[in-house]
Parts: structure tokens; C-alpha cells; sequence
């Protein structure tokens, strides 16, 4: 891949965990479960962390990264989680969303990026693997309503 190739992939992935920070920050303040709340928190560090280590690699590259989108727009496939969701709601938009973005990731994770851009891009891919699996298991044992 050339350089524009390389960064075009990890812009489109920097774009989606800088949404996966704003749909955490929305999901954190819906739910009232402090274990959920907390674990949320956990996964919006971590997007966080992508974003900056992207946004610095395209940097290194020689090129501008994306910049955060104002308003409310994300980018397709993603969705808000409304502030009176509950944890439930949260959840199942959560799930969505890590889907959408592990599934993102395992497909750069597959691509003929540089070495160095490859092992970034895999260790992000287990980050959202990882949140994806904490989701679908809490779905699927129901904790909070007990």
C-alpha cells in the first residue's frame, strides 16, 4: 500500500473511535449501573488512546488526520445512545456499535499495512474485540436488573 492508502484506512478508523468516545460519553451518562458505568469508562479511555495514537501516526506519515465532526453526525452504522436509554438501551447500542467497529478493525488488521502500522492496528483490533465480548456477556446475563 502506499502511504495515501495506509493513512485513508486510518483515518476512516481514527473517525470511528473519535464517534465510539462521543457514543461512550452518551452511554455513561445513561446508565445508572456504577459496574457498567465504570467499565464504559474503561472503553472510552481506550478509544481515546486509538484516536491519539492514529491521529499521530498519520501525523508521522506526513499527513493531516481527521479532525472530530461537530454536531451530532457519525459516521454510518454508528449510533447515539439517547441520555434516557438506561442500561439495557445503552447496551444494545453499544453492541451495535463495537460490532461495527472490531468488525472495522479485523478488516485493517487483514490488510498489507507496514509492520509497525499493522501491530498498532491489531493491538486496537483486541481492544475492540475485547469490548465487544464485555457487551454481548452482560446482554446475555442481565446483571443490572437484579
Amino acid at each position: 500500500m502506499n502511504p495515501g492508502e495506509v493513512v485513508e484506512v486510518l483515518a476512516a478508523l481514527a473517525r470511528l473511535d473519535m464517534d465510539a468516545v462521543v457514543a461512550y460519553e452518551q452511554a455513561i451518562a445513561a446508565v445508572d449501573v456504577v459496574a457498567i458505568r465504570d467499565r464504559f469508562a474503561q472503553f472510552r479511555y481506550d478509544h481515546e488512546r486509538h484516536v491519539d495514537e492514529l491521529t499521530t501516526t498519520i501525523r508521522n506519515l506526513g499527513f493531516e488526520p481527521p479532525s472530530p465532526k461537530s454536531g451530532n453526525e457519525m459516521e454510518p452504522g454508528l449510533l447515539p445512545v439517547t441520555p434516557s436509554a438506561g442500561a439495557e438501551a445503552a447496551l444494545d447500542v453499544m453492541h451495535t456499535n463495537e460490532r461495527l467497529i472490531s468488525r472495522r478493525y479485523t478488516e485493517a488488521s487483514r490488510m498489507k499495512l507496514p509492520l509497525p502500522i499493522l501491530t498498532l492496528v491489531a493491538k486496537n483490533c483486541r481492544d475492540e474485540q475485547r469490548h465487544f465480548q464485555y457487551v454481548e456477556q452482560t446482554l446475555a446475563i442481565r446483571t443490572w436488573g437484579r
